[in-house]
């Protein structure tokens, strides 16, 4: 999907004279994005921007801004990414430094578009009748390893997490290397929001591969079978291979193995809040109605 802004009558030349410097110095933080979020366009001279959406939103200041910039770089035009990304086409190489001052400006010059920490997701139950637990917070949740204890791993390539609130994929957990969806469970006699883990999701030009459902882990329990399975993957991988070819040759038994720790949980008693959903502090009940998927 593309969205256009119309153009001011000023042109685009004179408002990057006037009030850009394609000269600009780059941020220190500006060679990690370009890494991550600037991919060379066809047309040289020419490149491709993504613009990080956390959790998917913009809020209306921050689309606000977008739109300028939009004006200013790229003559109006933006376009949704299937990651719930924005991308920005047709940014002259030369103005790539001014153009991330400037998204860091509204809150939009986050790096690691299509890395490890940029984790498609649906919306979950906070929006939708038909899923079971809240994507969003496992989100949250998943991306606080990313500042505790996997800070050198997110901007890992070739390794996504997609997480889906029910069976829908609309967080397209099924094409996801490390893929969600929510389901529920009872332990110990208490209802307990889970996800069903699958493994080794692909999708490349040309290629696609549904990943294997492995187990169903308790929700409170699933930031660490991601960390889990990362060191996993670190320990186990042969020179170049990715995260999905370590994983099909571990085969599935040994991933059931390895995640099996994970699925347990103690007495209510001793751990209440185990059994409880993401970002609440109350017992877990699952209702689920009947309606569209909200993704």
């Amino acid at each position: 999907m593309e969205i256009g802004f119309a153009r001011r009558k000023t042109s685009r030349t004179t408002l990057l004279t006037d009030r850009f410097s394609v000269n600009r110095k780059a941020e220190p933080d500006s060679e990690l994005w370009r890494q991550t979020n600037v991919m060379a366009q066809k047309q040289k001279g020419f490149s491709l921007t993504i613009v990080v959406l956390k959790l998917g939103d913009i809020f209306v200041p921050q689309m606000r801004g977008l739109a300028r910039i939009a004006r200013n770089y790229t003559g109006g035009r933006m376009r949704t990414m299937v990651q719930q990304n924005i991308l920005l086409p047709w940014i002259k190489n030369e103005h790539l430094p001014a153009l991330h001052a400037e998204l860091k400006s509204v809150g939009l010059g986050t790096a690691g578009a299509l890395r490890l920490s940029d984790i498609t997701r649906c919306p979950g139950s906070d929006t939708c009748q038909i899923a079971v637990p809240k994507s969003r917070g496992l989100t949250s949740a998943i991306g606080e390893l990313f500042i505790n204890g996997l800070a050198a791993d997110m901007d890992m390539k070739d390794l996504h997490i997609k997480i889906s609130g029910c069976t829908n994929s609309g967080g397209q957990h099924h094409i996801g290397n490390i893929g969600f969806f929510g389901t529920y469970r009872k332990v110990n006699g208490h209802e307990v929001p889970h996800y069903q883990l699958l493994i080794g999701g692909d999708i490349r030009e040309g290629f696609a591969k549904f990943g294997q459902a492995i187990a169903a882990i308790p929700a409170k329990r699933t930031p660490d079978v991601v960390k889990h399975l990362i060191t996993l993957y670190k320990i186990e991988k042969q020179g170049e291979e990715r995260f999905v070819e370590t994983m099909d040759r571990l085969v599935k038994a040994r991933l059931k193995g390895e995640v099996e720790p994970f699925r347990l949980l103690p007495p209510f008693e001793e751990a209440p809040e185990l059994y409880y959903e993401w970002e609440e502090h109350s017992e877990f009940k699952a209702e689920v109605g009947q309606g569209e998927c909200a993704a």
